[in-house]
């Protein structure tokens, strides 16, 4: 049995994403976080059991998903 490249990659809590946005540029608390959850305007995320984490691959997304900017249509 082989493992997907997204079951590979390790798993990031709030804290770590917290921390990881703060390195790229993107100031945000862990209760920040809890809250676009909550809205569901956050990345997406996976629960198991009690605890809440995040895949890298939908991070990158929805930073994607986050851009704008461009020409405007005249």
């Amino acid at each position: 049995m082989t493992e997907t490249t997204a079951a590979a990659e390790p798993l990031w809590d709030t804290a770590e994403l917290a921390e990881y946005l703060s390195s790229i540029g993107i100031r945000v608390t862990v209760a920040a976080l809890r809250v676009w959850r909550n809205r569901g305007t956050g990345p997406r995320w996976l629960k198991v059991g009690h605890r809440v984490y995040y895949r890298r691959e939908h991070i990158q997304e929805w930073l994607r998903e986050c851009e704008h900017g461009g020409q405007k249509a005249s």
